[in-house]
């Protein structure tokens, strides 16, 4: 015999989880249930049907499912990991593309400013030689 509690433990989920199944699946009669006091307490056979029915509305999963499941979830890692991994590779030859992209940008930049000043020179040089000649 299990109390609700140690039946909603036992199955991993809420004593409402637990009271409802008891009124859905109809197990209130003397062989399925008992009351002691204020505790509600359940027969094996009644435990099994209610975990029965949790599996097959999927809401607790049976001992081979979880088998199944945690082999998928452990696979389904692996590939999150490669993926992840692979991602990481990608942005950091991204960051590098883009790093060397600014640095050609920059050498490119300082060169027009360069040529710039020497325009501004030779300009300046002209106005000089100008003022020169306007004395």
């Amino acid at each position: 015999m299990y109390r609700v509690i140690e039946a909603a433990r036992l199955l991993g989920v809420s004593k409402v989880t637990i009271y409802k199944k008891i009124k859905k699946l109809k197990l209130t009669g003397r062989s399925y249930t008992y009351k002691k006091g204020n505790a509600t307490y359940l027969t094996e056979s009644a435990v099994d049907m209610i975990r029965e029915s949790l599996v097959e509305n999927g809401i607790i999963f049976s001992e081979a499912t979880n088998s199944e499941q945690m082999q998928q979830l452990s696979e389904d890692l692996k590939k999150e990991e490669i993926k992840k991994s692979y991602f990481k590779k990608e942005i950091l030859s991204s960051k590098r593309t883009y790093r060397n992209e600014l640095k050609k940008w920059h050498t490119f930049l300082e060169a027009k400013i360069a040529m710039k000043n020497k325009q501004i020179e030779v300009r300046r040089g002209m106005i000089d030689d100008i003022k020169k000649f306007g004395k």
